[in-house]
């Protein structure tokens, strides 16, 4: 499974306790920082509620979107300073970068040159992330996805990952099958 079981996330989210589950993933993050896999069940639950913020069912009195955008920052620190050769890593954080580029710095920034170099730095990661493993599924989804180009290569890889999707994604939680969707979706 690309995505590591979390006692009690699905409880969570299938509650719509989005403060709880990030508070469980981040909790969990903490007392092993140099678990990747923890890194990235944080992450990408932050990134998801931020994105899904005003569709989701949340108690914004609990939860609020400034903290939600500080735990990602949080992570995305950690990515640079030890899993900048890690290709999961890479393409989650590429792809989450390259798409909302504004939830990974803070900064007003009115000239959008901040919001291009962090679009950029999420493109980097992806192709990095191929470059290390081209022959990864998610790799090459993602990567062949950013390119805004649909060629017969991308919809080739989407078909045969259709049939072992199962073997990545549980679909037991948000983020699982948001990336199902993403990477099975034809275009």
């Amino acid at each position: 499974m690309f995505f590591k079981k979390v006692e009690n996330l699905e409880k969570y989210e299938n509650s719509n306790d989005w403060g709880k589950a990030i508070n469980l993933l981040y909790n969990n993050w903490e007392e092993d920082k140099d678990n990747p896999d923890k890194l990235l069940r944080l992450a990408t639950e932050c990134w998801y509620v931020l994105t899904e913020w005003e569709f989701l069912t949340i108690n914004k009195v609990e939860l609020n979107k400034e903290f939600v955008k500080q735990k990602l920052i949080k992570t995305y620190s950690d990515v640079n300073l030890k899993f900048s050769n890690n290709d999961k890593v890479l393409v989650m954080f590429g792809y989450m970068i390259s798409l909302f580029p504004f939830y990974f710095y803070d900064s007003n920034d009115v000239t959008e040159e901040t919001f291009l170099k962090y679009e950029n730095i999420g493109k980097e990661m992806l192709k990095k992330a191929f470059e290390i493993n081209s022959t990864d599924y998610i790799n090459k989804l993602l990567y062949l996805g950013s390119s805004n180009q649909i060629s017969k290569d991308l919809n080739t890889t989407k078909k045969d990952f259709k049939q072992v999707v199962d073997s990545y994604f549980s679909q037991n939680t948000e983020i699982e099958r948001y990336f199902t969707e993403v990477l099975t979706k034809e275009q």
